[in-house]
């Protein structure tokens, strides 16, 4: 009943509706119709175009931090392998610290990205060439405990030169993770993420022990990651206009940020320690590892690439997120963020100028449907303007007939 009574309501206004608003009518919304359809389809396609790009965007920044974390890592374990070499076949003798030193001290000029290699033995003896901020190196040196661990400057040939200090309460080389994690699993690894104290930096130990024929541990040596130099590589990185990347622990840990090129902080009671998501004052990494968080539980759950979308003050952002692990025994996730501004904005400029010239285009249109449906129904309005006359008795009308050629 209610849509027959609708339709006798359409049929009455039609009835009653001017001739020239019955013709333009339709006209004009099949107009509205037509742009509104081609401007909605055109932004669609060009939102999905722009979120394939996005996709392929940040598939191609996390496959270059895989390139760079793979050139680095290996570089790491490289440095022990060749010492190790150079071990077995006796050209370096494992107790001649003088020798071991300067060799050290020869890698460090080679290899820029690490910041210390060293060795230590079952007894507790301990030699390593370290860097220090201003690119000088220094020796650190300790005989059997407890003997003090002393620092030794470098002279330019690569020696022990002037004694500069001791380091206090240092702490046994066996007793350190690098040292026992290569002793209890007999292979080339890596210890966990420290921060150093002689100088402000969060290194990344790389250990490989040293086995004798019954497999009994001889001593293991080792090279320190310089973590800041990985982020230095992500700041490099241009991730759209104002996209992030950064590197998590599978426990949430800070490892690398392009927003953090030295990923630590100084306490008050000048100790370097390690920067973390809650004390990074990054409202865009605190949001991405928070909405991570929330939707795996805990980031260990990452075994795949996933690629996800979530807001940050209600505006939309990408995020990508890959795990990555080696055979060394790391268990990363690379995280991608780029706000959808940064690809959309130029899709919404062209939707505003797709808007306009559609406006544009229907006020034309109409302009001229409306011109063209006068200069139809002028002829028709006269002849029944004429008609009503005669009906009333008034039989002398004048009708221009030069424009119409047939009415039925």
């Amino acid at each position: 009943m209610r849509l027959k009574g609708t339709k006798a309501t359409v049929r009455m206004l039609l009835y009653r509706a001017p001739l020239r608003l019955v013709l333009i009518l339709p006209f004009v919304l099949q107009i509205v119709i037509a742009v509104s359809i081609t401007g909605w389809l055109s932004y669609r396609n060009g939102e999905q175009a722009v979120n394939d790009l996005a996709a392929q965007f940040r598939d191609e920044v996390v496959a270059r931090i895989r390139q760079h974390l793979d050139t680095e890592l290996a570089t790491s374990h490289l440095i022990n392998r060749i010492n190790l070499e150079l071990i077995r076949s006796g050209e370096l003798k494992t107790d001649d610290f003088a020798a071991l030193g300067t060799h050290f001290w020869h890698q460090l000029q080679t290899f820029k990205s690490t910041n210390t290699v060293f060795f230590g033995n079952p007894q507790g003896r301990f030699i390593a060439a370290q860097r220090l901020d201003d690119n000088s190196l220094i020796f650190i040196k300790r005989e059997l405990p407890p003997a003090e661990a002393k620092v030794y400057n470098a002279s330019t040939q690569g020696k022990l030169a002037a004694f500069k200090s001791v380091i206090p309460n240092f702490i046994d080389v066996r007793k350190r993770p690098w040292y026992k994690a290569a002793s209890i699993r007999r292979t080339p690894t890596w210890g966990n993420i420290f921060a150093l104290q002689i100088r402000p930096s969060i290194d990344l130990p790389a250990s490989t022990p040293i086995l004798n024929s019954n497999r009994d541990l001889q001593g293991v040596i080792g090279n320190n990651l310089a973590l800041g130099t990985i982020s230095e590589f992500l700041y490099s990185l241009k991730v759209g206009q104002s996209g992030q990347t950064f590197i998590l622990e599978q426990n949430g840990e800070l490892v690398a940020s392009s927003t953090a090129p030295q990923p630590f902080l100084i306490g008050k009671d000048g100790k370097t320690k390690r920067m973390t998501v809650a004390t990074s004052n990054n409202a865009v990494l605190q949001a991405a590892t928070d909405y991570l968080l929330k939707q795996f539980s805990n980031l260990k759950g990452i075994s795949t690439t996933k690629q996800l979308r979530f807001l940050i003050d209600r505006k939309p952002y990408f995020i990508e997120v890959f795990p990555y692990q080696d055979q060394w025994g790391l268990d990363w996730l690379i995280v991608v963020v780029v706000p959808e501004s940064d690809f959309m904005g130029q899709i919404h400029a062209n939707t505003r100028t797709t808007i306009v010239l559609c406006i544009g285009a229907l006020v034309i249109a109409t302009y001229f449907g409306i011109m063209t449906t006068r200069w139809l129904t002028r002829p028709l309005l006269q002849l029944n303007y004429a008609a009503k006359e005669i009906a009333q008795g008034n039989f002398q009308q004048m009708i221009t007939a030069d424009r119409i050629r047939r009415l039925k």
